[in-house]
This record gives C-alpha cells, sequence and structure tokens, in this order.
C-alpha cells in the first residue's frame, strides 16, 4: 500500500471524473474538463513542478496538437483526390 501513495491524487481525479460521469452529474465533456483541472492543479503542488517542466509539458503538448491537425488536414485535401480518381 505504501507504494500507491504517490498514486492517490491521480486515482483521486480518476474517481472524480467517473464517478460524475457515472452519478449523472456531468456529461463527459464536462468530465474531461474538470479532469484536466484538477490534474492541473496536482502538477502545480509545491515540489511537483517547476517552470522548465511546464514549458516542456505545453510545447509537447503543442507539438502532439500540431501533428492531430496536420494529419486531419492532410486527409481532407487527399478526399477530393480519391473520389476524383475512383
Amino acid at each position: 500500500m505504501e507504494s500507491l501513495r504517490p498514486a492517490a491524487p491521480l486515482l483521486g481525479v480518476v474517481c472524480v471524473a467517473i464517478g460524475g460521469m457515472y452519478t449523472g452529474v456531468s456529461t463527459p465533456v464536462e468530465a474531461s474538463s474538470v479532469g484536466a483541472f484538477l490534474i492541473y492543479m496536482v502538477a502545480l503542488a509545491p515540489g511537483s513542478t517547476n517552470a522548465e517542466t511546464l514549458l516542456t509539458v505545453i510545447l509537447q503538448t503543442m507539438s502532439a496538437t500540431t501533428t492531430v491537425f496536420l494529419i486531419i488536414i492532410g486527409a481532407f485535401v487527399f478526399i477530393p483526390f480519391m473520389s476524383a480518381t475512383c
């Protein structure tokens, strides 16, 4: 049980998000926003992060989001060519 102590905040966030959906208090979109906010609060807890780590996380998130959007845009560009050739 001692090894689960560091994971307690994350387990709490999961329980709040899933519990909110299960009880009907929140929709999945609302639960995800509550979960994201709670994870941000856990990250801001004293000693758990610093400005450099936060900047790295933000840049990695932007990179992943950009990649997903480029794939979606590429698919929308590719669709007319597929419909014209078939």
